[in-house]
């Protein structure tokens, strides 16, 4: 359909005062850091394995790259909390491009 033909234009003059930023980042708790949003969930991808997972997910909590040590940590948290998602419960090393891992807090 031809529907919302203005939106086709990408280049619009910068008027941020059309949006309030209060509801911006609904997820953000007030007086927290602001911090670019982190997913709740990882969906695999061809290539994904959950150490990588891990550790994608401390470093975009942290904003900087984990130790083995924290990842290891976590990814042994991932695991449990995902154990039902596994197509194999005993190998979190077999994942699947598809497969949705929630992802803990860390």
């Amino acid at each position: 359909g031809g529907e919302g033909s203005a939106a086709d234009t990408p280049e619009q003059p910068e008027k941020p005062s059309n949006e309030p930023d209060t509801g911006h980042d609904a997820g953000t708790s007030v007086g927290m850091p602001r911090q670019p949003s982190v997913p709740t969930s990882w969906t695999i991808a061809s290539g994904d394995h959950l150490w990588r997972v891990a550790g994608m997910t401390l470093w975009a909590r942290a904003g900087q790259p984990p130790t083995d040590a924290q990842t290891a940590t976590y990814l042994q948290r991932l695991i449990q909390h995902n154990r039902s998602v596994l197509a194999v419960p005993d190998d979190p090393d077999l994942v699947f491009p598809g497969q949705v891992f929630e992802l803990p807090p860390t």
